[in-house]
């Protein structure tokens, strides 16, 4: 019978693959669609099988690994008991698919990751990108709302932004020939993203390097920059209702059209605020797991704010509940912050606190392509074993 180090080896090579077929899920082609959500179902079932072997042969050793298995036992009891006390027409499908993503998640916590991993999906990643470039190239060089295989630019652009992560790593850990090869991608992936034309994607990327720098500046003041800048994100939302048709806001709708050409309104406050009024009348248990707000407001579209719609189907509770799995992830990050792995995977974390602001994408009824890179970015840097790499 295989050793579980040799079970965990082939489940993180596996895993890696689906992952990467999972962003077919993201593209036009009907046919890859299907492949890719085919990908995410795979991943969810392999997930489980690992974490039910893992169970029986190992034990939970690292800090912190206890109080987030709680806490996603926590958060599945309580979605699926909001969600039948609320759906008149309820389904298991939907409970089934979030408690099995929430076992991939902590999946993702139990796995050492090593040299190896990173150089799999560093090629994948090198790949995808040429794919882009090449599509670049013979659709003549578009400087606006690229989109290559995508639905729409700002899929590429997430996409670009969480494979920037792993070619920085690589970088950082590479010999001198291979980092300028590296260099050059990470180049050609910021001008990719530039050609998409998404904010959201710049937006983190400045938060990332906003967290470099003060992690740079003073380690005690970085240790505080989750809370900070979880908080300045659920502020945001609130300013960003109110700041409409306000001198403030006015600046900062002139500023976002200089920089991007963009409006920073663009109804969205509406959409927010009609949110907002909705969540006052289910406030601590929220309407259920998978409400569409599409079908709750006038307008017919989505609020794409994640803390929102957490908030929406689980109330104050829920999101209570979401936050101190991200506490206790940092808490992780924070532990093994000599790495360098897990200082870049902190960076990013904090750039997705504030992408969160903008796009649904972390639980499996949203762009979830996209929440399984994050996740894995998040985790990456928990458990990284540095001493592998040359």
């Amino acid at each position: 019978m295989p050793s579980f180090h040799n079970i965990t080896k082939a489940y993180s090579t596996f895993l890696i693959v689906f992952i990467f077929f999972s962003i077919l899920s993201l593209f036009e082609n009907p046919t890859l669609i299907s492949i890719g959500q085919q990908s995410i179902d795979v991943l969810l079932i392999m997930s489980l099988i690992f974490v039910t072997l893992y169970r029986f042969s190992e034990k939970l050793n690292l800090q912190y690994q206890y109080q987030i298995a709680c806490l996603f036992i926590l958060l599945a009891v309580f979605y699926t008991y909001s969600y039948f006390l609320f759906k008149t027409e309820p389904t298991f499908q939907l409970i089934i698919e979030l408690v099995l993503f929430f076992i991939f998640i902590f999946s993702l916590i139990l796995i050492k990751w090593n040299k190896r991993d990173l150089n799999i999906i560093s090629s994948l990643v090198t790949l995808f990108i040429i794919m882009f470039l090449y599509q670049w190239i013979t659709l003549d060089f578009p400087l606006l709302k690229f989109k290559s295989f995508f639905r729409n630019p700002n899929a590429l652009g997430a996409v670009l932004l969480v494979f920037s992560y792993f070619l920085i790593l690589r970088t950082l850990y590479s010999n001198h020939i291979t980092k300028i090869f590296n260099t050059i991608l990470i180049l050609i992936t910021l001008f990719l993203i530039y050609s998409s034309t998404s904010r959201t994607v710049w937006l983190s990327l400045l938060f990332i390097l906003l967290a470099w720098v003060i992690y740079n500046y003073s380690y005690n003041k970085f240790k505080y920059l989750f809370p900070v800048t979880l908080i300045f994100s659920l502020l945001f939302s609130i300013f960003y209702v109110f700041s409409f048709n306000t001198v403030l806001g006015d600046f900062m709708d002139k500023l976002s059209k200089t920089l991007f050409g963009k409006s920073l309104y663009s109804g969205r406050e509406i959409l927010w605020n009609d949110l907002f009024n909705h969540s006052l009348n289910a406030p601590f248990l929220g309407y259920g797991y998978g409400t569409n707000f599409n079908e709750m407001n006038s307008r017919g579209q989505s609020p794409h704010n994640m803390y929102l719609q957490i908030m929406l189907e689980s109330g104050v509770i829920g999101l209570i509940i979401f936050i101190l799995v991200l506490y206790f992830l940092w808490k992780m990050l924070l532990k093994n912050i000599g790495s360098t792995a897990a200082q870049l995977s902190a960076f990013y974390f904090i750039g997705f606190l504030v992408y969160l602001n903008f796009e649904t994408t972390i639980f499996p009824a949203s762009i979830v392509a996209i929440g399984i890179f994050q996740w894995l970015i998040i985790t990456f840097g928990t458990n990284f074993k540095e001493q592998d790499l040359p």
